[in-house]
């Protein structure tokens, strides 16, 4: 998983993706499958 620079801050998350040339909807989607990436991974234990 990525730090994305230790921010969890939507706002700020997007602004460095922009930043970067980044799409906000690729940005969201992929923030939303680590999310419950995490999440399956955090609850099979």
């Amino acid at each position: 998983m990525e730090n994305h620079n230790g921010t969890i801050n939507c706002a700020e998350l997007l602004k460095m993706n922009a930043e970067k040339g980044g799409k906000k909807k690729e940005h969201c989607d992929g923030m939303i499958r680590e999310s419950i990436k995490l999440i399956d991974e955090y609850t099979a234990e």
